[in-house]
């Protein structure tokens, strides 16, 4: 478009559009194109997972009978799971795990988010099973645990249904704190965390229980005939105790925590975190 008369000028041509029409809007730079990413294949989840093939289109199966909507499934069904099957049922903890299989923060957990956890949850690497308690650790997830959190996380298992003396519980924060801290900054960060665990497996669930005893892998797997996933998975050989056992004991030495790791499976109050302390 040319400008009137004696300006010399070219007018660059109008962006409006004339009325009554309209023009496709171009997407905004930087849009999330994950929203609209097709999901993994199982062979691709291969790839990506300590899970076989096989594993995976059982695993697919299990997916499907927790009833998804839309292909995901909602927390509601998730917490039944982790209740009905791995004896979780610690309501901020199951909160937690959710949490941490929802990878898009959704609210809804895919295929893809389920076989990945799972991967971790049911087969996971000794290093895999650390990070993966830390972070159900981590409430607010500022990469570290503080004494807030660890005091929040002790009292909701230790004393469920009862009333407790909160100085009690405060000790025993200052007891794990003084085993986690090893920068001593009064926080625990991931290092502190991987290296106190490293040192001593019976600390990995030092908060809680976030992982399926053997028992309940076994039974889970049995049902979905996955039976290869407990060979060299949560019994590896970088972890000789039960892999994320929770029976620790208040007041035990080194010899004691080794005689109660050996056991198979807690009695009574099972699920409550019993924490190792000198």
């Amino acid at each position: 478009m040319i400008d009137p008369p004696g300006t010399g000028r070219i007018r660059a041509p109008s962006t409006t559009s004339a009325p009554g029409t309209s023009r496709p809007r171009q997407a905004a730079a930087g849009t999330n194109m994950a929203a609209t990413k097709a999901p993994l294949t199982i062979d691709d989840l291969v790839k990506v997972t300590n899970l076989a093939k096989s594993d995976l289109e059982q695993l697919q199966r299990k997916f499907q009978q927790l009833a998804p909507v839309h292909d995901k499934v909602d927390r509601s069904h998730f917490r039944d799971l982790l209740c009905d099957k791995f004896g979780i049922d610690d309501s901020l903890l199951m909160d937690r795990i959710f949490r941490c299989f929802d990878v898009d923060a959704d609210n809804y957990i895919s295929f893809d988010e389920f076989a990945k956890g799972m991967s971790v949850f049911l087969k996971g690497k000794f290093e895999e099973r650390m990070k993966f308690c830390f972070r159900i650790y981590d409430l607010n997830g500022d990469r570290y645990i503080s004494k807030e959190e660890m005091f929040q996380l002790l009292k909701n298992c230790l004393v469920k249904g009862a009333e407790e003396d909160e100085d009690g519980v405060k000790d025993l924060v200052d007891l794990v704190l003084k085993k986690l801290d090893e920068d001593r900054d009064g926080r625990v960060s991931e290092a502190d965390y991987l290296g106190a665990v490293a040192k001593e497996n019976l600390l990995l669930e030092a908060f809680g229980q976030c992982l399926p005893l053997i028992k309940d892998v076994e039974a889970f797997l049995s049902d979905n005939g996955l039976a290869d996933l407990v060979r060299g998975g949560t019994a590896d050989a970088e972890s000789p105790r039960r892999p994320g056992s929770s029976q620790y004991l208040l007041g035990g030495g080194g010899g004691a925590a080794g005689g109660s790791a050996g056991s198979p499976a807690r009695n009574g109050s099972s699920r409550k975190s019993r924490v190792l302390v000198p």
